[in-house]
């Protein structure tokens, strides 16, 4: 399958067997399975559309016909399955008796080991209603009674999670999902390994009773706020890169592992296009248009944390600048790494006895009453007036690049988006953030109108939960 980059990000549109482009969701089976929008699964290069009682969000799918809420991957293999058996036995089968060889199959061949759908377990139904922004509400109670809250988007991606009951969050949990925002568990006591691995655009966290959270959880996110008061043990790489600019962990004991809390702000991407300008065949092109020279630059980043204009408009000017972890025994190497605003970082109880971290504060000096307990890494700071004006010059770069960002999101505000179906052939890879917005705007728009599609709000009448 061919693979187009728009608008300057690194969302991927899948060319599939007709010739169409296709939003890539979530991948399965090594990509083998691709996730669309719009009910689309695409297995092996070839489109297919669910039928309208099913609703595909993720990799996740909302059967009103079954009352259940199934993987993809399981779906995808129970029509593989039935294929098999109609190609073997003809005609020669009922209906029914192909539903049971197939239940007999997947029953014996299949294990579901689903993380989320884990958390569930038997459910009594739900609904979809739409939401006064736009966005859609789907309601699941599960067989204890229970209520489960998610919304997705416009591209049928799932945007926020709400579970008020779950106590243990399993490993792997909505691990293929990318586009969540919003992820409150207020009642989870542990949370495991590679949870929302993917969600880069996570705001919002809510996760106050949490005592561990295991590796590579919420790796890479908008996080500006994290407020994690019962937190003891954090696993290798979680919270590894965020927009941080507040922690509060006062119970935080452990980090087991390395690389946590880099910043990502206005100054150091900047750090990031100093890099690139600096050589002396770029400078000019920096000077003449720094903007087209940004886009550049985000699209050939090959950092953790920024993959697309939607990163940089999420950048905070200021980030972090006090660090108390009165607890902490234990901390990694590769912590903080580019805090450039960084004043002050309280850890009394890490002495002499303690594990020595390397490269903590990588791009600034250890700002602390402790700092004979650290191995400074490289620090950062321009060499020359020629590089100290052009770092300043680069910063404000960055911040005018993020306005311009943010005024395109408000005048594309009145544009109605729709997937790139069409663009096919073209004799470039990748288009710049303007161009793409210049193209919805020229071709799609009156398509868009025509395939939008609105879903009917659910009756409140639990008889209809999964009509």
């Amino acid at each position: 399958m061919d693979v187009k980059n728009i608008g300057g990000n690194r969302e991927e549109f899948v060319k599939a067997n007709d010739g169409e482009y296709y939003r890539n969701n979530c991948e399965l089976r090594n990509g083998e399975i691709i996730c669309s929008e719009r009910n689309v699964i695409i297995n092996n290069g070839y489109a297919h559309k669910l039928p309208d009682t099913c609703r595909l969000i993720d990799n996740y799918i909302f059967d009103r016909d079954n009352t259940r809420i199934i993987s993809a991957e399981r779906y995808v293999t129970e029509q593989e399955t039935r294929a098999k058996i109609i190609a073997q036995n003809g005609s020669a089968s009922t209906p029914q008796a192909i539903n049971q060889q197939v239940s007999y199959f997947m029953k014996e061949n299949f294990k579901e080991n689903d993380a989320f759908l884990n958390s569930l377990g038997k459910i009594n139904g739900f609904k979809i209603s739409k939401l006064e922004n736009g966005e859609n509400l789907i309601s699941i109670e599960t067989e204890k009674g229970e209520n489960v809250e998610l919304t997705y988007g416009k591209h049928d991606q799932i945007t926020s999670v709400r579970d008020q009951n779950s106590v243990i969050i399993g490993d792997n949990y909505l691990d293929k999902s990318k586009g969540i925002k919003e992820f409150s568990v207020p009642n989870a006591k542990h949370i495991g390994d590679r949870v929302l691995l993917n969600a880069h655009s996570l705001e919002t966290l809510d996760a106050k009773n949490a005592g561990s959270i295991g590796e590579h959880s919420f790796t890479a996110t908008h996080l500006r706020e994290l407020d994690v008061p019962n937190l003891r043990n954090l696993g290798y790489g979680a919270f590894a890169i965020g927009n941080f600019c507040s922690i509060n962990a006062p119970k935080l004991e452990n980090m087991w592992g390395s690389n946590f809390f880099a910043i990502n702000s206005q100054k150091s991407f900047a750090k990031t296009v100093f890099d690139s300008a600096k050589l002396p065949d770029q400078i000019d092109a920096f000077n003449q248009n720094p903007s087209q020279f940004i886009d550049k630059v985000v699209k050939n980043y090959l950092g953790i944390g920024i993959s697309s204009p939607e990163d940089i408009k999420a950048l905070p000017k200021e980030a972090l600048t006090v660090v108390d972890l009165n607890n902490l025994s234990q901390m990694g190497s590769g912590c903080f790494y580019e805090t450039f605003d960084l004043k002050k970082l309280n850890v009394p109880k890490l002495g002499p006895a303690s594990h020595k971290p390397d490269l903590v504060l990588c791009s600034k000096k250890v700002l602390t009453d402790y700092e004979t307990d650290f191995k400074q890494g490289e620090i950062f700071s321009p060499k020359s007036a020629f590089e100290e004006e052009l770092f300043a010059k680069c910063v404000n770069a960055v911040a005018d690049y993020q306005q311009m960002l943010l005024e395109q999101d408000n005048d594309s505000n009145q544009l109605v988006e729709t997937q790139p179906e069409t663009i096919q052939n073209s004799t470039r890879p990748s288009l710049s953030a303007q161009e793409a917005q210049d193209l919805l705007k020229s071709k799609f728009v009156a398509k868009a109108k025509d395939d939008e599609e609105n879903i009917t709000p659910v009756q409140d009448d639990s008889k209809d939960l999964c009509e």
